[in-house]
């Protein structure tokens, strides 16, 4: 039955740090689906700013309650190691037979499933259109 059941870890865990870890394409082990993807990527007009760059007062009057900022931390040595324990096969050797719950929407969904985080991580492809909600099984922790 769970071979059957299309899994979703959120795309922003995936999208953020599909970028980073230890395997030579820099994917973290994790795959993309170029052609089954809703939304091509494109330009993003949202503004970034490297965090040495910016002070707390330019950001409180320039960003925090005008617009979006991303603010990125390129020399970081403690957001390198945080990136590389986010590696797929680091959370399979870690957490792999690690049991957990997985819901069809939320912590009070009826359809529930107790599985491995081998299991989930294995089977997670991105939604489709086609794809019901009720049939896509997220980990709500």
């Amino acid at each position: 039955m769970f071979e059957k059941v299309n899994l979703l870890l959120f795309c922003v865990f995936i999208a953020h740090f599909r970028h980073s870890s230890s395997t030579s394409d820099g994917s973290g082990g994790w795959a993309s689906f170029p052609n089954e993807m809703i939304a091509q990527p494109g330009d993003c007009t949202i503004e970034r700013i490297e965090i040495e760059e910016l002070n707390q007062d330019e950001f409180l009057s320039k960003y925090a309650f005008a617009k979006p900022v991303v603010i990125r931390r390129t020399n970081d040595k403690k957001l390198k190691q945080f990136k590389e324990l986010l590696a797929k096969d680091n959370l399979l050797n870690q957490f792999g037979d690690h049991q957990i719950r997985v819901s069809t929407a939320n912590t009070y969904s009826y359809k529930k499933l107790d599985v491995t985080m081998r299991q989930y991580l294995e089977q997670m492809k991105p939604q489709t259109l086609d794809m019901l909600g009720n049939e896509t099984y997220y980990w709500l922790r």
